[in-house]
């Protein structure tokens, strides 16, 4: 049986930039300083601000399968337009 990853979703400050970002439990401390990865490169120097509550890595990665990319274009075309 696998080892079950839990993540906390956590604030995070870098320069003048905040965002918000699942961290692995175990990285996920108040004052810790972090690196995260996008889709091409590492990014330093983020301080965790605040820590929230334990959730496990299967409801966590779920989440972000099915959230998807924000930035990109929707595959749907609508014809709603402005009423």
């Amino acid at each position: 049986m696998s080892k079950k990853t839990f993540y906390r979703q956590c604030r995070l400050q870098r320069h003048n930039t905040e965002t918000v970002s699942w961290i692995p439990s175990e990285f996920a401390k108040v004052g810790w300083v972090l690196s995260l990865k996008d889709k091409e490169d590492w990014t330093h120097d983020w301080k965790v601000l605040s820590a929230g509550s334990e959730h496990e890595g299967k409801l966590v990665e779920n989440q972000a399968h099915n959230s998807g990319n924000i930035w990109e274009p929707s595959a749907l075309l609508t014809t709603r337009g402005n009423k």
